[in-house]
């Protein structure tokens, strides 16, 4: 088959002031889109190749610093026909907009926790009848790159039993790549060549059987495959484009895929091979239960073909990330004084591209034995967490780990200058060991751990959190602490290294 390129095209630019907008959030309902689709495709398929009046907007945010991106479009002859649709977070994609064909004006935003809309880019556009925009935001977001694509509508009918697909490499990869695709028991040496692809380039429709597919990727004119997919599934005849884009994550390959459609959220695969990334923190406290343990520990990680070991680490420190081969860990916690067990054989899963951290932490329970009477047991439990992958410079999240069992629920506030508790935008309850997540805008915050003893809310601990451009994606710890007057403490910790 022979592949003819067809190049992206840039929307004409208008000036791009940084404004706050006026908006009302009106994302299509499920039956106007089912309506919309319908006629689109009821059109295309007649018999007298009458023409549908609609068109669809899409928006993907390939912007790996971006917070989530609001799409604005706005009648050009009508300035009052304005409409904002829904967010979409990097990675991700809207689902079709629906609009008749004809010239628009479209604003890319974000959203501040004054909840105005700050523009990151404006211009004017042509909504072509029988075609989807697809809309590519890329790049720096403070200097954003916008790729706009034509991409004719070609849902095949129910009984071809295909799917087809457009690519697009956003990937600024040097002297561009080539693009291989094989059934999924096959492997490179039965993949037949897709296409080859400079930066921003959208190949012509293609079509495949449905079934499961690997991808792979190599420099162009090479056959040294760089990344290589999972097995794909396309159980459905659909309409689809695949992305190729950077690695933001764990793993040797610098690049991942994207396979975006209308009816599901985005689904990204890694190289298949991706390594993993993990941290381990020790929260476990001292207690003359656990004899063994003077607030120091040896771990070890096994697996069947792999070793890691980290030494003396101590009470509210992490480990270095760990870099490892994707699989399933058994992990051992030991004294340094005696190499005596603490723990032994916790379940850790990674996958590939997986960054996680291992949170160890004492557990105290008032059991019955067999005589009827109470006694006191401790166990060390752990807590998985995923990290987080994203890089905005505008809003950050803060993962709230509670490892406090004293009380129920531990609510945490993050007041703005103008706020009190009472009034507080910002808020988070957790249960004893677990973990919630928050995103906070840039700016200056009076962090509050609350807890309710019988009628009286009191302050566990409470601390200043400053957020801006260079922040990154955090954890919030609280936790026990004896030597605090309130007998707790909360701290900020950067989720990487």
């Amino acid at each position: 088959m022979s592949i003819q390129y067809s190049p992206s095209t840039k929307i004409t630019p208008k000036p791009m002031p940084k404004k706050s907008l006026n908006w009302s959030l009106k994302p299509l309902t499920m039956a106007t889109f089912l309506l919309s689709i319908t006629l689109g495709l009821t059109a295309c398929g007649s018999d007298d190749d009458e023409a549908s009046s609609t068109g669809y907007f899409q928006l993907y945010n390939a912007s790996a610093n971006a917070p989530e991106i609001y799409l604005t479009v706005t009648d050009v002859d009508d300035e009052d026909e304005s409409q904002t649709y829904s967010n979409v977070e990097f990675g991700d994609a809207s689902s079709y907009i629906s609009y008749s064909g004809d010239s628009y004006d479209i604003d890319l935003s974000w959203q501040d926790d004054d909840d105005n809309l700050s523009s990151v880019y404006q211009a004017q556009t042509t909504l072509s009848n029988d075609n989807i925009q697809f809309i590519a935001i890329t790049g720096d977001i403070t200097t954003p790159e916008v790729l706009s694509y034509d991409i004719a509508i070609n849902n095949p009918s129910a009984e071809e039993d295909i799917f087809t697909a457009r690519f697009i490499n956003l990937h600024s990869f040097d002297g561009g790549i080539d693009l291989y695709i094989s059934e999924a028991d096959e492997s490179f040496n039965e993949a037949q060549l897709i296409g080859q692809y400079a930066y921003s380039e959208l190949s012509d429709s293609v079509s495949y059987e449905l079934e499961n597919y690997v991808f792979y990727i190599t420099a162009a004119g090479s056959t040294e495959v760089l990344y290589q997919s999972e097995a794909i599934p396309f159980p459905y005849t659909s309409q689809y484009v695949m992305v190729v884009r950077a690695n933001d994550g764990p793993g040797d390959s610098p690049f991942t895929l994207d396979k975006i459609s209308n009816s599901v959220a985005v689904a990204n695969f890694p190289d298949e091979y991706s390594q993993a990334e993990v941290r381990i923190y020790n929260a476990i406290t001292e207690h003359p239960l656990l004899e063994n343990y003077q607030g120091n520990v040896d771990l070890t990680l096994t697996s069947l073909n792999e070793t890691a070991q980290a030494t003396n680490l101590a009470l509210g420190d992490f480990t270095n990330t760990l870099i490892l081969p994707f699989g399933d860990y058994s992990i051992s916690l030991t004294s340094p004084d005696n190499q005596q067990d603490i723990v032994n054989s916790h379940l850790l899963t990674l996958n590939p591209y997986d960054d996680k951290t291992v949170f160890f932490y004492l557990d105290e329970e008032l059991e019955e034995n067999d005589d009827g009477d109470e006694e006191t047991n401790v166990y060390i439990r752990s807590l998985v967490v995923e990290n987080s992958s994203r890089d905005s410079i505008y809003d950050h999240q803060v993962n709230v780990i509670n490892l406090v069992d004293d009380f129920s629920i531990v609510s945490t506030y993050f007041v703005r200058s103008n706020e009190t508790i009472d009034n507080a935008m910002y808020s988070q309850s957790n249960q004893y060991s677990q973990a919630k997540s928050i995103s906070l805008f840039n700016n200056t915050y009076r962090v509050y751990a609350i807890a309710k003893d019988n009628s009286s809310e009191m302050i566990l601990a409470s601390q200043e959190l400053i957020l801006n451009e260079q922040s990154q994606e955090m954890f919030l710890m609280i936790e026990e602490d004896s030597s605090t007057i309130t007998g707790y403490r909360m701290q900020f910790i950067n989720q990487k290294n």
